[in-house]
């Protein structure tokens, strides 16, 4: 099978403007590889980032360079750099446009050295944001196998597995890397913003001390939290405790919220075990 190819499909690509297109193509590509590999970005080379994703976009969109290796390589970059700037909608765009062209790659036999890693990624985006039904979904589509093939698909695995079973000891020996880290914030945010909507669906009045145990805070950062994911309309602290202002929901029953604080404080445990090994 010979190496793709920037020009692969592109009517005219014999010609000196076709050429020239694709020879840009690249070097934009390695310039952004290059800033995508570092890791952190300073605010120039961010914009210098964001500056190569514009004309990329444009060249590709205008199908002056039209091949499937220059477009693949483009959405695993986007995708990379949005992780790197926790910018989860534009990580999900480029996925999106990404799945179609693995697909391709797997008609032809052939696969992307990124492929396992991103997908890994996805799907430990979808769980980190609590889109459980995608999430399965997206496992599903993959080789019944490949979760004990492919490590970057076995964390997210081992993770949702480990807190669907309430075992904390899974999460202290799940092995993880570095590329974890911005998934387990966004998890941690994700459970964090759950807990404080289920105390004003729950409570009428609790006190600052009450939730500042149930989110393993500091006394003195709920009020902050709570400014954080609710809106002041939503409530009213007097006196150190916290009065939600009734909604047109019904509040849950008590005992149903007592299951799912249960749940949140096990999942924010679990959160700090993955902080701890990451």
């Amino acid at each position: 099978m010979r190496p793709e190819s920037m020009t692969d499909g592109v009517p005219g690509s014999d010609s000196p403007a076709a050429a020239a297109a694709a020879a840009s193509v690249t070097t934009s590509l390695h310039d952004l590889q290059v800033l995508v590999e570092r890791g952190t970005l300073s605010g120039p080379e961010k914009q210098q980032a964001d500056h190569l994703v514009t004309s990329l976009k444009r060249e590709l969109v205008l199908r002056r360079v039209g091949d499937h290796l220059a477009e693949r390589t483009f959405h695993e970059l986007c995708v990379r750099l949005a992780v790197m700037e926790r910018d989860w909608a534009a990580m999900e765009r480029h996925i999106q446009q990404l799945m179609p062209l693995y697909e391709l790659d797997r008609q032809a036999g052939i696969q992307s050295p990124h492929r396992d890693l991103l997908v890994g990624l996805n799907l430990m985006r979808l769980l980190a944001q609590n889109r459980l039904a995608e999430y399965h979904m997206e496992l599903e589509l993959l080789p019944t196998t490949e979760p004990q093939q492919n490590p970057y698909v076995l964390f997210p695995f081992q993770v949702e597995q480990a807190l669907t079973e309430g075992s904390y000891q899974k999460i202290l020996h799940i092995e993880a890397g570095a590329e974890w880290l911005p998934f387990i914030e966004l998890l941690r945010e994700t459970t964090i913003q759950e807990m404080v909507t289920s105390w004003a669906e729950a409570y009428a009045h609790v006190t600052l001390e009450e939730l500042a145990s149930m989110a393993a805070l500091p006394v003195e950062q709920v009020p902050a939290l709570l400014a954080r994911v609710l809106d002041c309309t939503q409530y009213v602290v007097q006196n150190e405790t916290v009065h939600f202002i009734a909604s047109d929901h019904i509040r849950e029953a008590p005992s149903q919220y007592l299951l799912a604080k249960e749940a949140v404080s096990r999942t924010m445990e679990y959160i700090r075990g993955l902080e701890r090994i990451v």
